[in-house]
């Protein structure tokens, strides 16, 4: 899979579609964990959509624990890159 490929190489873009990939269960198995792992690296860069997609992720519990502080910090830090 190219996406993976590229996202082990450090493309936030490709990180972000890989764990959205994962998300959603699109053209693999959905995986909660491979999901918030990939969205984690996208987030750690300047994946601004990685950030928003991990507080939709706490917000609703999907492969983390429920938590409405950190959907609101993800949230926060998807604001401060322009989302």
């Amino acid at each position: 899979m190219w996406t993976k490929r590229a996202a082990e190489q450090g493309s936030s873009t490709a990180q972000t579609n890989l764990g959205l990939y994962y998300l959603q269960g699109n053209g693999t198995e959905q995986d909660y964990a491979q999901a918030r792992f990939w969205m984690q690296k996208a987030a750690q860069g300047s994946g601004t959509g990685a950030k928003q997609l991990l507080a939709g992720m706490y917000s609703h519990g999907n492969g983390v624990p429920q938590d409405a502080a950190q959907a609101d910090l993800w949230l926060r830090r998807a604001e401060l890159y322009g989302l």
